[in-house]
């Protein structure tokens, strides 16, 4: 019966006699001494440094645009934006310069795939 309702009353049941009436106030009181209401709430800049390791390997990717003739179109990883860039313009080159992929379309055009600054905060 474990996992049910019956088999964890037939477990606590178990404990007291085994360990005392007061099982369950003993370990509760020794779980509240060892507390010491640390965690983020009293460490923002701890909390910051995590946030930024998690966003780091986030496996949604970093939010990117490409600026056409003004208009700006979004994209979730810079692969969905060659895509868009090389089935709308045709791709003769690509290069990486500091972290932007930078695309010359078959016309001569270059297209720089960057950091959306307004959708990455």
């Amino acid at each position: 019966m474990s996992g049910t309702r019956d088999g964890g009353l037939r477990a606590a049941e178990a404990n007291k006699k085994r360990h005392g009436e007061d099982f369950y106030q003993k370990i509760g009181s020794i779980g509240g001494k060892n507390g010491h209401t640390g965690g983020f709430a009293s460490n923002p800049d701890l909390a910051r440094k995590a946030g930024a390791k998690g966003g780091k390997f986030s496996s949604r990717g970093i939010p990117r645009c490409i600026m056409l003739n003004g208009k700006k179109y979004q994209f979730d990883t810079v692969q969905e934006a060659s895509k868009f860039v090389a089935k709308n313009f045709g791709v003769k080159s690509y290069k990486y310069i500091d972290g932007e992929k930078t695309i010359t379309t078959t016309n001569g055009q270059t297209i720089t795939i960057m950091r959306d600054s307004e959708r990455s905060l």
